[in-house]
């Protein structure tokens, strides 16, 4: 993921770094070149989006492939077809997250042992509520709105108080 995206730079590197890892960044992301450096530096993770482990998925793949620890993916939807083709494939689980800029990233992701294709998971360092159109919260089951709270998640944007009562229910509730 590049760095220029909050993906790339929170979950990739900063939070890599934070947990004492090692971090390979390539100049770019190129299908062909992927499996030779996920090999000679003996990386064990990767994320990306969707269209990238899709394009994974159909390139060639090593002669053996590398103990994979497991494989993240976020900012966008991952069909459950590309899940189970991942896992199949790869032979290492796949773990969905929901984030955005506004949550310093990650707000909810899957566990390895509680993964469920087509689902982001639960919250993660933030609380979650399903909310109505007026801020209430609705019952367990019934369709609603995403809504966080929690230490990363942003107060409000600067100078621009449209869009905080836009994005907001209560001033506490990030849509």
């Amino acid at each position: 993921m590049p760095l220029f995206h909050v993906h790339g730079l929170m979950c990739g590197l900063l939070s890599s770094l934070r947990a004492g890892a090692s971090v390979v960044i390539p100049p770019r992301f190129s299908a062909s070149q992927f499996w030779s450096d996920f090999i000679s530096y003996r990386c064990n993770w990767w994320t990306a989006v969707p269209t990238i482990h899709n394009i994974l998925l159909s390139s060639p793949l090593p002669a053996k492939l590398p103990n994979i620890r497991f494989i993240r993916s976020c900012s966008s939807a991952l069909p459950p077809v590309i899940f189970h083709r991942l896992e199949e494939t790869f032979k290492a689980p796949v773990l969905e997250a929901y984030a955005m800029t506004e949550a310093a990233h990650q707000m909810t992701s899957n566990v390895v042992e509680t993964r469920l294709p087509g689902s982001v998971g639960v919250g993660v360092g933030v609380e979650i509520s399903i909310r109505d159109e007026d801020g209430n919260e609705v019952p367990k089951g019934q369709t609603g709105e995403v809504c966080a709270r929690g230490e990363n998640v942003t107060t409000g944007y600067w100078n621009n108080e449209k869009a905080n009562k836009e994005s907001f229910f209560g001033g506490r509730w990030f849509r």
